[in-house]
């Protein structure tokens, strides 16, 4: 049996393009009226107007709605410990360096340091770290604040310095020298620095013993002044008379 193309009896069918747009027209009929539509009266060229503004619009509003809250959420969970690393460290004979950093997953709006209850400087090291130096023992406060309005405060005790003079342990007389014993807990006597004068500013002769820790003064025939600096600055002035 041969196959003859000529005489195949194959019945006539739509083309193609009528047969796709039947299906359209049945499933526009069948989604018409569940979106508001009437396939009778409503044009259907309102059939996407009507389907965007029925669904889509809504799911990318919400969508939108969910991301901003999500972003609020996520700063209002971050953002109450922005402070970290806080250090301080030594940075001269009698300063401090207080080192921060903050999180880089906050977003602040301000950052401010209160010493004393004075303002300061805050110096910027990069974007995310800062650093104040102190020269003087106190309280120093750091706050962030977010563009919410949130705040995360840190308080810093420095205690660290030197801020208080040399003092006297005891002191007694042996023949003709007056003998005073030292101490400084912190930085140290300056025992180069030591200075003894009498009435109208005269140079009065002392020896100072670092190794002992005192200072020898020859028992003076008019009163007279030592002063006894530490490393940091402080002074102590010890007046030494005919009494003692």
């Amino acid at each position: 049996m041969q196959f003859d193309p000529d005489n195949m009896n194959i019945p006539d069918s739509e083309p193609l393009p009528a047969v796709e747009r039947r299906a359209e027209e049945e499933l526009f009929q069948r989604i018409a009226p569940q979106i508001g539509l009437d396939p009778a009266e409503e044009p259907r060229r309102n059939y996407h107007t009507a389907y965007v503004l029925r669904y889509r619009t809504p799911k990318v509003v919400l969508a939108l709605i969910l991301v901003v809250a999500l972003a609020l959420a996520a700063m209002l969970v971050v953002f109450p410990y922005p402070l970290t690393e806080i250090n301080v460290a030594f940075s001269g004979t009698n300063q401090v360096d207080v080192g921060f950093s903050v999180s880089p997953l906050d977003v602040f709006t301000r950052i401010t340091g209160i010493f004393n209850g004075v303002p300061v400087d805050l110096i910027p090291l990069d974007r995310n770290s800062y650093n104040v130096t102190l020269d003087e023992n106190g309280q120093l406060v750091l706050t962030v604040e977010s563009p919410l309005g949130l705040t995360d405060s840190k308080t810093v005790n420095i205690d660290c310095l030197d801020d208080t003079a040399p003092r006297v342990v005891r002191h007694f007389r042996q023949d003709n020298d007056i003998y005073i014993y030292l101490e400084d807990d912190r930085s140290g006597v300056d025992w180069d620095g030591v200075t003894a004068s009498g009435p109208g500013g005269v140079q009065a002769d002392f020896t100072v013993h670092p190794d002992e820790g005192y200072v020898a003064v020859a028992f003076p025939q008019q009163a007279l002044t030592l002063r006894i600096p530490d490393m940091a600055g402080n002074a102590l002035s010890v007046v030494v008379d005919l009494l003692d």
